[in-house]
């Protein structure tokens, strides 16, 4: 029997290059230690599934060749996926062996496991993952089909795998570990063909041979409930939940995360009756809200239309454009024409309806950016950012252009910009002695504070009040100061404001002298009590209480000094 080597053939190779579309996501698939429900790439951004939950029969499509080679239209199939977005093919490695799959179906020589792998049907199967990895998509490698026990479904006695199964799971985990884009599943409805036992030994198998970390699923029967809560080898619920209703979905999922506490990812991995065009959508989304991942029963890429492979994609570039995976169900905070609301509390809210005006939630205080996206078409709307001053239910307007469905993604930000500067900006005659105030931003926790006589100022102090002393000024003179508010997001640059300082007191017109010109420019400030004093006044009140009165002119008077004559400094102390 003629054997390829592990390079892929030239003329392989010029074929695959043609079938990248799109960049890949940098970085392997990873479990998220900081937010276990969710994978990440290994470069830090989150990551997220939706796509074909078949063929099953992947691998093993078309006619078979003498050498165990098919000859198939698996990289048509990749060539269709490559590009709508949708980032995953089921596939199985036995599907013999009481599989759903024929005698054939597994990658040993002339089928016979006692004859050992088979390189020509591996070699193959790299050139496909190869091709799937270079478009993202998602190799979810299912080691056993249901009901496939090849090696038995209980454990040998002494509790171990034997050595022809170890060798067959160690030689798929370094052959193919290389790809980035994977996630392996021990088995499909697993209780079928493996006892638990068995199928956490092989999970143990794989995380010991596979130093790349890639996740590991396992895949039931039916139901909710994990049967491995609790166990390290596995990474990834994938679930079979097969209701009518986008509702239903969504309460399966929501459920499925309670019972694995957050703690294992979800992957709604068969869901059946998933419909098309918009019920298609709104059932990804629905699980996708409810805290899962998608691989729909049914959309076997061939038959599939492009725009309900566009759906799964739309969804991915949505939530891999958030921080979703800092979130967890919260339909609780769902409010007006919001169904579901995915969130991290205070931090970010994601928001989805199918139908209606006015999204609410319950939110926490904070300064958040605001962003609606269309499910239907992909497209975004920036509607810049809402500053929540008290915990509460918010309503956003979905815009106009969206005519169903809509998705609505609020983040916590850099704080909004502080306001109501005192001394107002250009407020001139200033008191040397002033204190600057302000008004803090929405989702401040500190302040910079900048001041000086060139702008911006220079950074003085980080502090949570919202006043700053700066200490005796010099007369006549242009103070520049900036506050930008900080909190744990960032800061926020604020807007520069500037004042100056009046002369002497009593030098209203700042000329040196203290004369007729300055009283008639006191006299024009004279306030009665309780009206605030304008920002040209504010050196008239020389006794700085708040008032420009008779005090103040007692004060003024003592100051006199003619025109052209300087005035004393210290004639109002």
């Amino acid at each position: 029997m003629m054997h390829f080597s592990n390079a892929v053939p030239f003329v392989l190779l010029m074929l695959l290059s043609s079938l990248v579309f799109a960049q890949a996501p940098a970085g392997q698939i990873v479990v998220d230690a900081a937010h276990p429900a969710w994978f990440k790439y290994q470069d830090g951004g989150p990551f997220y599934m939706c796509g074909p939950g078949d063929p099953e029969g992947f691998l093993y499509r078309g006619t078979r060749n003498a050498n165990g080679t098919r000859n198939g239209d698996q990289l048509t199939l990749i060539s269709k996926l490559a590009g709508t977005g949708a980032n995953c093919i089921y596939l199985m490695a036995i599907r013999s062996h009481g599989g759903d799959g024929d005698a054939t179906q597994n990658p040993y020589i002339d089928s016979d496991l006692s004859k050992g792998l088979d390189n020509d049907i591996l070699n193959q199967w790299q050139t496909w993952f190869a091709a799937m990895d270079s478009n993202g998509i998602v190799i979810f490698f299912v080691f056993y089909d249901d009901d496939a026990s090849p090696f038995g479904k209980d454990l040998p006695a002494g509790g171990q795998l034997t050595t022809q199964e170890a060798t067959f799971i160690n030689s798929m985990v370094s052959r193919f570990k290389q790809y980035k884009h994977l996630i392996w599943c021990v088995a499909e409805e697993y209780a079928e063909g493996l006892s638990a036992a068995h199928a956490d030994k092989v999970a143990q198998q794989i995380k010991l041979q596979d130093d790349r970390g890639h996740p590991v699923a396992i895949h039931q029967n039916s139901g909710t409930s994990f049967d491995f809560n609790g166990n390290p080898s596995f990474d990834q619920f994938a679930a079979q939940w097969n209701v009518a209703t986008a509702a239903e979905l969504h309460a399966g999922t929501i459920a499925a995360w309670n019972n694995v506490g957050g703690l294992v990812n979800v992957n709604m991995a068969e869901f059946a009756d998933a419909g098309s065009g918009a019920v298609l959508r709104e059932k990804v989304w629905s699980i996708a809200m409810g805290g899962g991942y998608s691989m729909i029963l049914g959309m076997d890429i061939a038959s599939t239309p492009l725009s309900d492979l566009e759906i799964c994609g739309r969804l991915v570039g949505f939530m891999e454009a958030t921080r979703f995976n800092e979130a967890a169900p919260h339909d609780e905070l769902a409010g007006s024409d919001t169904n579901y609301v995915l969130a991290s509390p205070g931090e970010m809210y994601i928001a989805y309806g199918d139908a209606g005006f006015d999204f609410g939630i319950s939110m926490l205080p904070g300064n958040y950016a605001v962003k609606w996206y269309d499910p239907g078409t992909g497209s975004w709307v920036d509607q810049g950012t809402r500053a929540v001053s008290a915990a509460g239910s918010q309503l956003f307007a979905k815009p106009s252009a969206f005519a169903g469905d809509a998705a609505l993604y609020v983040v916590r930000t850099v704080p909004a910009p502080a306001g109501n500067p005192f001394p107002p900006s250009g407020a001139s005659r200033v008191p040397r002695d002033v204190e600057l105030s302000w008004t803090a931003g929405g989702g401040a926790t500190s302040h910079n504070v900048h001041f000086g006589t060139s702008s911006p100022g220079d950074f003085r102090v980080n502090q949570p009040e919202t006043s700053f002393d700066p200490g005796l000024l010099e007369p006549l003179t242009t103070y520049f100061w900036r506050i930008d508010e900080v909190n744990e997001v960032g800061t926020g640059t604020g807007s520069v404001w500037s004042f100056m300082t009046g002369g002497l007191s009593g030098d209203m017109d700042g000329d040196g002298d203290v004369d007729q010109e300055d009283f008639g420019l006191f006299q024009a400030c004279f306030t009665v009590s309780g009206d605030p004093i304008s920002p040209e006044c504010l050196s008239a009140d020389i006794d700085q209480d708040e008032l420009v009165n008779q005090s103040d002119l007692t004060l003024f008077v003592r100051c006199i000094s003619g025109a052209g004559v300087p005035a004393d400094p210290a004639c109002a102390d």
